[in-house]
């Protein structure tokens, strides 16, 4: 049997998972020298929550990248090994936008239109959480900007495991942040709804554009 191609996910996976985007968890050394080498004979996609802007400089080695949940994915021109700065393909194609000509082809989940709209209640939903519970890290995440379209929020995680007693808070605090979530996201009527992805043990919440 010959493998065609390899999908992974990248945090937690391909990398120790962090709660803050600052943070360099990027891809042990060792683990990076194999994936270069596998990329040059078989196709490798990652299929990822984060957004192209995180994973765009740390996986390289991809020719496909599944964002934030599947809503972006984007197929790519292969990277050469090497900082991202000086890879000729890295550079913007249009002026005012982060088009990058790397980027051969894009496909989103939704329609443009459907996903701004969803896009105006996660942006207004992510700033009354940091409002209301400051003690929680809002990450957002947003499609890449083209020469037609500027990024959409299309994805917010709600993360709370840097608390020393992330446990207690999930308890006591996240059936009430779930249901300020649910309250918010009834705004949207007839649209497409948001899409609430809550976990059994996790100490984060997501919030998508769409399922």
């Amino acid at each position: 049997m010959r493998i065609a191609a390899i999908l992974s996910d990248y945090d937690g996976t391909l990398c120790p998972t962090s709660s803050l985007r600052s943070q360099n968890n990027a891809i042990p050394q060792g683990l990076e020298d194999i994936l270069w080498t596998i990329s040059e004979k078989i196709p490798i996609c990652i299929v990822s929550s984060k957004d192209f802007n995180f994973l765009h400089s740390r996986t390289r080695f991809a020719v496909i990248i599944s964002c934030i949940l599947g809503i972006e994915t984007l197929v790519l021109s292969r990277h050469e090994r090497g900082t991202i700065t000086t890879d000729k393909k890295c550079i913007i194609k249009e002026p005012d936008t982060n088009n990058l000509s790397c980027i051969k082809s894009s496909h989103l989940l939704l329609d443009t239109q459907v996903l701004h709209n969803n896009s105006k209640v996660l942006a207004s939903l992510a700033e009354a959480i940091e409002l209301k519970f400051k003690q929680v890290i809002v990450e957002r995440k947003f499609t890449t900007a083209s020469s037609d379209v500027g990024g959409i929020l299309a994805g917010v995680t709600i993360d709370w495991r840097h608390l020393e007693d992330w446990r207690l808070f999930k308890k006591n605090t996240e059936p009430v942040l779930e249901n300020m979530i649910n309250k918010q996201t009834g705004q949207l009527s007839s649209l497409p709804s948001l899409y609430i992805q809550t976990y059994s043990s996790h100490p984060f919440i997501d919030v998508y554009a769409t399922r």
